[in-house]
């Protein structure tokens, strides 16, 4: 056999063959690589959706917290016997007045046991002792004042089944006692969601709301609006979001994105898989187009320059492998073909490129640990500070003098130490931080606990991130303070060789087993620890693995120890 026929027949075995094979990987690479983009490009649109929705409710959350806070609602409700029936009226005017004032409310139902309940369009389709049975006004009464969201479907009592609208209840609370006097059922319509339309739109997909039993409470279109979506629900509540394909009877398939939103509803994003298979139509024709270009190229090459290209890809092929093992002081040499010399250039422009690439990332995310730590730094609990400005209003209408005096200047200290200074200070500054909250806490829960500290001398010039023992002796309190054997918070500290040791103990009812995992796993929820695991999270980023918190926990009480190297943070 010729020499020609050999080099034809190897060239057919060893490149042609193997670059058609090529030619299909890519294109199939290329095509995963296409539909993980869009998939993507759904999760994110989705991520924007969400948020979106997400502000939407909070702002109707902060519409009812006025409402519920305001002095028409609690006058209306605290009042037993009217004198006018004139007064009653105006009265019924001002809190229908203020519940339109936002542009999306529908309807409204404000209702308690002693009166007529209070609507604008359409009364209740049950009564009061009815409503009491039922699992969302038990649920809503349990929240304490905090707002729970119905959907469509399960509204249906208060709103009508003609009607397909988002109802959001809460308990109005006695300022004084914190106590439920009523309750509030604010309708809103659907379209409050319009605007988070178009951010669909721009992806050329649609959304809809899954209810916790997986119905449909509201969709931007109607290709899935028949169909059985309830297993997204189920893997939201354990846990998973991503994208899958959905087939319909039709034979119809789609992309679904799904992630958790809302009062514990799912989010689903659909989109059509035709449209996604228009686009992988155009890397089809260039993947074929490129391995028929590339194999006239090759043959060109191969006889022109075989020895030479050999030679260069041996080259370049050793200095990719420095590249690989993150070797980055590498340089291709210089070449006398122009093209040679091109990949060359090319190779160092992108090896110099990486150089720059990889410090600009690790400046991104330090900047990014920076911020992280500083939200974390001064995050202040708004309940908190609402709760203790009412304590301080209530103890000014009993002309309690001393104890307002006494709250006003702890949350003077209080408020002087969370939002301003350095991020360490003294131990001693630390201290008389915890001190001063729980004088107020002392004072707001009627002396119900008492508290005491024993401090090593040694340590109190210490320096020590602040703001670490506030969220915990809170969380003893949150607690404990509805349980008759929650009396104690004591707070200990000592110097350990190069450690600073701080326990926290109380003698409530301790953590659950459940509560316990959570915080292991840094799964908390409805806020429960959510304190206890920001603090864990602050030493960590502030001092390094050698840092954290240790939680032991029993029916019989909680002690939680802080443990803080003194050698890299904080010595005298």
């Amino acid at each position: 056999m010729s020499l020609r026929k050999r080099f034809y027949l190897a060239f057919s075995g060893f490149v042609l063959f193997p670059l058609i094979v090529l030619g299909w990987m890519s294109y199939e690479v290329s095509s995963k690589i296409l539909k993980d983009q869009i998939s993507q490009h759904m999760l994110d649109t989705q991520d924007a959706i969400n948020l979106n929705i997400n502000s939407i409710m909070g702002e109707v959350n902060l519409f009812t917290d006025y409402v519920i806070t305001s002095e028409s609602v609690q006058y209306y409700l605290n009042k037993r016997e009217w004198q006018f029936t004139s007064e009653r009226v105006l009265m019924e005017r001002s809190i229908t007045r203020l519940l339109f004032s936002y542009p999306f409310t529908y309807d409204f139902l404000l209702i308690n046991e002693e009166r007529e309940p209070l609507y604008f369009i359409s009364p209740p389709k049950v009564s009061y002792k009815q409503m009491i049975d039922k699992s969302y006004f038990q649920e809503i009464k349990s929240r304490k004042g905090a707002p729970y969201w119905i959907g469509p479907l399960k509204n249906q009592e208060l709103v009508g089944k003609e009607q397909s609208l988002f109802t959001v209840g809460r308990s109005v609370l006695h300022p004084n006692t914190l106590e439920p006097i009523g309750f509030l059922f604010v309708h809103i319509r659907p379209d409050v969601l319009s605007n988070t339309n178009q951010i669909a739109k721009n992806s050329d997909s649609e959304w809809l709301i899954l209810n916790e039993e997986g119905s449909i409470i509201y969709s931007t279109g109607n290709e899935l609006i028949n169909e059985d979506l309830s297993i997204y629900t189920e893997r939201i509540s354990s846990k998973q979001t991503g994208s899958t394909m959905f087939k319909r009877a039709d034979g119809k398939e789609f992309l679904l994105t799904y992630s958790p939103t809302f009062s514990g509803w799912t989010l689903v994003s659909v989109k059509s898989w035709e449209s996604v298979n228009a686009q992988i139509v155009p890397i089809r024709i260039f993947t074929i187009i490129l391995v028929i270009v590339l194999l006239f190229l090759f043959t060109i090459f191969h006889r022109t320059f075989s020895q030479k290209l050999i030679t260069f890809f041996t080259i370049l092929k050793g200095k990719m492998a420095q590249t690989t093992k993150e070797n980055l002081q590498v340089e291709m040499p210089d070449f006398k073909e122009p093209e040679f010399q091109t990949l060359s250039n090319g190779f160092n422009d992108m090896v110099e490129k990486l150089k720059v690439m990889i410090k600009l990332v690790e400046e991104e995310q330090k900047q990014k640990q920076q911020a992280e730590f500083k939200v974390l730094q001064h995050q202040i609990n708004p309940h908190f500070l609402y709760n203790t400005l009412e304590s301080v209003n209530a103890l000014s209408s009993l002309n309690k003098t001393r104890e307002v005096e006494k709250m006003v200047t702890n949350l003077g200290k209080l408020l002087r130490i969370s939002l301003k200074g350095p991020y360490d200070i003294t131990f001693r500054e630390e201290l008389r931080h915890v001190t001063s909250y729980l004088e107020i806490q002392k004072i707001r829960h009627d002396y119900q606990f008492n508290y005491e500290s024993r401090i090593d001398g040694q340590v109190e010039d210490l320096l020590v991130l602040k703001l670490i023992l506030q969220p915990l002796v809170e969380n003893s309190i949150e607690h404990g303070i509805h349980h008759d054997t929650f009396s104690m918070i004591k707070i200990a500290a000592q110097r350990k060789n190069d450690q600073l040791i701080i326990d926290v103990k109380d003698n409530g009812p301790g953590f659950s087993i459940e509560s316990l995992e959570n915080l292991r796993r840094k799964d908390v929820q409805n806020n429960q620890g959510h304190g206890v695991l920001n603090v864990h999270e602050r030493l960590r980023m502030y001092y390094g693995k050698k840092s954290g918190l240790m939680i032991c926990s029993s029916t019989i009480g909680t002690s939680i120890r802080i443990h803080i190297p003194i050698s890299l943070k904080g010595d005298e």
